[in-house]
């Protein structure tokens, strides 16, 4: 964060993603279908993707910069195609808390170049 903040990004425009919970089951099975390997355990821990995931939140709010509270909404099986990577419904829960927060920092007009830019014109 402080490096952005040093190489000019201003922080009221950052917004931190902290990382999701996943399904650590499921994604241990598919990397046994997907590799042909038997593993012990799941490669992924929840209790320590919430131990990153409030460290995240908890680092945002000391810098002053916004962050997404989405654990809850994406901690069911649904949420994932494998158990790590986000399936459809889990992107919409992320788009979802989001777009309210992108809504609130950048204005209408800001969100897309002008089609003039994209021609090249002045």
């Amino acid at each position: 964060m402080t490096y952005m903040a040093e190489h000019g990004l201003p922080t009221e425009k950052l917004v931190l993603i902290p990382p999701p919970p996943s399904d650590g089951e499921a994604w241990k099975r598919a990397w046994e279908e997907r590799d042909g390997v038997t593993l012990e355990r799941s490669p992924k821990d929840n209790a320590l993707n919430r131990l990153y995931y409030d460290a995240c939140r908890r680092l945002a709010g000391e810098v002053g910069v916004d962050t997404l509270d989405f654990w809850d909404d994406l901690n069911r099986p649904k949420m994932f195609e494998d158990g790590l990577h986000l399936s459809s419904a889990g992107a919409d829960v992320v788009f979802a808390h989001l777009f309210p927060v992108i809504d609130k920092k950048v204005p209408k007009e800001e969100r897309l170049p002008k089609h003039k830019e994209l021609n090249g014109m002045p």
